[in-house]
């Protein structure tokens, strides 16, 4: 299982959800709390209940969202869930990565109650097996995703110095 939470680990580039796979419902509205919501970067403006700016399901009972990655991450080192709107008793109950072989592998089992806006930081120990291609995450209540996002490698950064030498003979 994963640790939870903790502060991202220094130089971890995010890689946010870009599709979505499976949804057991949506509240739909016009704005509404559609599935879509929840892809790319955090954009929910204020940790209260606004239309369009996060995903949650129809009715306060269970809820859950498939959410696939722009590629798969080999060597991923953990998730970064934005979740809004505490008020209604949302809360995140199971989280589950996919896997590049579309199977299932439980990394949080729970019951956290959103604390906007401080995202819900999974680090995986040990890390998975295989490459993340999504993720799969259930609730209870009106939880409500903004956005999420897989966790790569460390990022490093090489700097390649060139000398060159000339030699004039007279």
């Amino acid at each position: 299982l994963a640790t939870a939470p903790r502060a991202a680990d220094a130089g971890v580039a995010p890689i946010w959800a870009s599709e979505v796979r499976a949804y057991s419902s949506q509240w739909e509205a016009d704005p509404g709390w559609e599935a879509t919501q929840s892809l790319g970067e955090p954009d929910a403006t204020s940790c209260a209940d606004i239309p369009g700016q996060a995903w949650s399901p129809d009715t306060p009972g269970t809820g859950w969202i498939e959410l696939l990655f722009p590629n798969e991450v080999d060597d991923a080192t953990g998730f970064q869930l934005h979740d809004t709107n505490p008020d209604l008793g949302g809360k995140i109950t199971l989280v589950r990565a996919i896997m590049s072989d579309d199977s299932l592998q439980t990394v949080y089992s729970g019951s956290r109650t959103t604390t906007c806006p401080n995202p819900f930081q999974l680090n995986f120990t040990p890390l998975l097996d295989q490459p993340v291609k999504g993720i799969r995450i259930e609730t209870t209540g009106y939880g409500e995703i903004d956005a999420v996002a897989v966790l790569g490698p460390p990022t490093t950064t090489t700097t390649t110095t060139t000398t060159t030498t000339t030699t004039t003979t007279t």
